[in-house]
């Protein structure tokens, strides 16, 4: 099924690479791409003639001085499939990619094509015992910094962050759609994306979101320790 999760410890062997500047792309969120250079239209063309499945990497800084080459790119990215290709002017394409996955590259492979390809194994969300009872606090202090995130910007849309706010919504899943929407550095957002468990994971947005609004005792609150009864 187009979209559905990959499964923890699958081996994706010959995996395409897009590798963009300051761009992290976390599982359960969507990633226009808007393509034009002729070795990412044969990519899109190949992994359309597939399974539709892209990785998406993080260049490392420095990579100006090799753009055209093969500069280094980070370890751990985000994979998403196609759900949309549609044709722009010229040959270019616009491209809508959900993220399926975050995975760990083994190996950067010889490419018969014009872009890079990769073998990666799909990384397992971790959660240790009694996580599932932490988190809840995390969850609550971070949907109050999104809110207030969201309000202090111009132009952003409510009704589009809505769905966050569901209380069925699976805990990765907020943590991941957050760390996509809110403004912070590519580092950080590269930070977030490789902590596989979820409870620091979050724990770790609380932090940057606090800082970004300046709420004074917001990081002091979510790092209280939750009623012996608490869940999610």
């Amino acid at each position: 099924m187009t979209g559905s999760a990959l499964e923890p410890g699958l081996m994706l062997g010959d995996l395409p690479v897009f590798p963009l500047p300051e761009l992290v792309f976390f599982p359960n969120t969507l990633l226009p791409l808007h393509v034009f250079e002729p070795r990412y239209l044969a990519l899109v063309e190949e992994a359309m003639a597939t399974d539709r499945r892209i990785g998406v990497a993080q260049l490392k800084a420095g990579w100006q001085d090799d753009y055209h080459g093969s500069p280094p790119i980070q370890s751990i990215m985000g994979v998403g499939e196609i759900v949309q290709n549609l044709a722009a002017d010229g040959a270019r394409r616009n491209i809508l990619l959900r993220g399926v996955g975050r995975v760990r590259v083994i190996e950067e492979n010889d490419s018969p094509h014009p872009f890079r390809i990769v073998n990666a194994e799909v990384i397992a969300e971790r959660w240790e015992t009694r996580d599932r009872e932490s988190i809840g606090l995390q969850l609550l202090t971070l949907r109050q910094l999104f809110a207030s995130a969201v309000a202090g910007t111009p132009g952003a849309e409510i009704q589009e962050t809505e769905q966050l706010f569901r209380p069925d919504l699976d805990p990765s899943h907020l943590v991941d759609a957050i760390s996509s929407a809110v403004p912070i550095s590519g580092a950080q957002r590269q930070e977030l994306l490789e902590e596989d468990r979820v409870l620091h994971r979050a724990e770790k947005l609380v932090e940057m979101l606090a800082e970004l609004v300046r709420l004074p005792g917001a990081k002091h609150a979510a790092e209280t320790p939750p009623p012996e009864d608490s869940s999610t």
